[in-house]
């Protein structure tokens, strides 16, 4: 249903921080435990939803940083392969690549790129989940993988709407199932690939919704400029895409469901 079609906008300003954010190569993330961002903005953890066994790993709002009981959910894993009915664990293995595990079978594999340097998991203040391969002095050589690059159905600043024209690589928004049925639904919310300064809902590969072409800063339908201001667009002989920031302390918008 569209009424489950939505995106999240948020910037959030931080605590200081007392537990991890990294999961180094060789470790186990199990069921229980939780990575948590410098400043403690996100938490990576395996959760359920309500009346369900069914197990997902996923990046969260911390609730004592919002001061809220429930935990929201911006990003999850494994959303079309939930670990049915027990607890899963999250590693990097001896080779670089990271593993969603039920048991001591591997689930789902995020990352199946081989290194031979050493590999560290990291969850960032913006809600990205980046596996780098990290040089000897301890800097990063390169990113192998990142949470930003597999959007689920909320948009964070950082976060590409639009497609690389190298590799076609899409950056979109996919909608769920329900509240508690986070399995990929049927809306999509990205980049029109004909017209690569408009932003379209797609239901069953339909246009369903057009934000109006992009010009001179703005969207053309009226009913979208509340947003505009807070979207640019980059346009280059690799990438098309729309982003959004904020320059205000705080910022939480939904789009309305």
């Amino acid at each position: 249903h569209l009424s489950h079609f939505f995106f999240t906008l948020y910037l959030l300003l931080g605590q200081s921080c007392c537990e991890t954010d990294r999961l180094l190569q060789g470790q186990y993330l199990k069921d229980g435990q939780e990575l948590v961002s410098a400043f403690n903005i996100f938490k990576l953890k395996f959760f359920n939803f309500k009346n369900s066994s069914n197990r997902y790993l996923g990046i969260v709002y911390n609730n004592l940083y919002l001061n809220d009981i429930q935990e929201r959910d911006v990003w999850i894993a494994n959303r079309n392969n939930p670990i049915p009915g027990g607890p899963g664990s999250l590693t990097v293995d001896s080779l670089g690549r990271l593993k969603i595990l039920r048991g001591a079978s591997s689930l789902l594999e995020l990352s199946s790129t081989e290194t031979t340097g050493n590999t560290t998991l990291k969850l960032f203040d913006s809600g990205n989940l980046q596996l780098q391969e990290m040089d000897p002095d301890g800097s990063v050589r390169r990113v192998l993988w990142q949470s930003f690059d597999y959007p689920t159905d909320t948009l964070l600043p950082g976060m590409k709407l639009g497609f690389n024209v190298k590799t076609g690589k899409r950056w979109e928004l996919r909608s769920r199932l329900g509240d508690t049925l986070p399995a990929s639904g049927s809306f999509v919310f990205g980049m029109d690939a004909t017209f690569t300064n408009l932003l379209t809902i797609l239901w069953r590969g339909n246009m369903y919704w057009a934000s109006g072409l992009w010009f001179k800063g703005r969207f053309s339908l009226e009913a979208f400029s509340n947003y505009e201001s807070l979207f640019y667009f980059v346009s280059n002989e690799s990438e098309h895409y729309f982003m959004f920031s904020v320059d205000r302390p705080m910022m939480k918008q939904h789009f309305p469901r």
